[in-house]
């Protein structure tokens, strides 16, 4: 019965890790495609050297994010993968 618990638990990770990586992903991609629309794009709303520099930087950044993001996305399928290694032994 611990075992089922268990399972019951780690499952419940496996969903939340995945909402959040989602998450992660969509509030990243909305970030920057704010940041590229109104900082330093030529429209007027935030463009100057400093903003330049800003979006440098920026962009320097979001050039890992997809990395990170990557990176929990394999988490979450290790996850997975060991859930359902566990019920496959849980089942002889």
């Amino acid at each position: 019965m611990q075992e089922n618990v268990e399972l019951v638990e780690l499952e419940k990770s496996l969903t939340k890790l995945k909402q959040l990586t989602d998450g992660i992903d969509h509030n990243l991609n909305h970030v920057n495609a704010l940041i590229k629309d109104n900082i330093n794009s030529g429209m007027g709303i935030w463009d100057s050297e400093l903003a330049g520099m800003y979006r440098i930087r920026w962009e320097s950044l979001m050039e890992e994010f997809p990395t990170v993001v990557n990176t929990f996305r394999q988490q979450a399928t290790n996850l997975e993968i060991f859930i359902d290694n566990m019920k496959k032994v849980e089942e002889r």
